[in-house]
């Protein structure tokens, strides 16, 4: 595989991970403090951003090294199913997480999840674009993973940072934007770390 496939490749798998600074419920684990379930939902997201972000690295090796533009849309559908799934799993620990106190608080939760669906949904959806990558033609391949990858860059414009939204929506509801202002994980989250 050429570097450029690589490089086109890549350019998809490396914009997937900008999903990190989503948008995102309605918890199962009961009503709690607005710190200790902004604590809970940081906490998981922080580590769904870096699963994504080490799956990413160890995607971008994969590619590389993939000798056909079948074995690179095999490799970059994985990653993509992968996603959706971990992503499934972040879903859960925010259900999980509950719902933060305060008379807005189920719609606090529901507005985080949100936007975690909204990534989950965009992964299945490249998922099923690069079912279609004509396998056929490198030339064609590479110009359909750019447009793949422009299609990826339009819908992450369209989702912000989770608690960012959130915070900027809820934030006097119950010091919700001081504990995420004030939460490591979630300024870990927001930088990107």
């Amino acid at each position: 595989m050429t570097r450029a496939l690589a490089a086109s490749a890549v350019a998809a798998a490396v914009t997937l991970l900008a999903l990190a600074a989503c948008s995102g419920t309605d918890g199962a684990g009961g009503t709690v403090s607005v710190r200790e379930w902004v604590e809970d939902s940081c906490d998981a997201a922080l580590a769904w951003r870096r699963d994504l972000d080490e799956a990413g690295l160890d995607v971008r090796r994969d590619l590389i090294a993939a000798e056909t533009p079948a074995s690179a849309r095999t490799t970059l559908q994985g990653f993509l199913s992968d996603a959706e799934a971990r992503t499934d799993q972040l879903l859960g620990e925010l259900e999980e997480a509950g719902v933060p106190e305060g008379a807005r608080g189920r719609a606090v939760a529901r507005a985080l999840r949100a936007g975690f669906e909204d990534a989950r949904d965009v992964f299945a959806d490249m998922e099923r674009a690069a079912d279609d990558l004509p396998l056929d033609d490198l030339g064609s391949f590479r110009a359909e993973v750019a447009r793949i990858s422009e299609r990826l860059d339009m819908r992450i414009e369209a989702i912000r940072n989770p608690f960012l939204a959130v915070s900027d929506r809820y934030g006097s509801e119950g010091g919700l934007g001081q504990a995420v202002r004030e939460t490591a994980s979630c300024r870990a989250f927001a930088r990107g770390d």
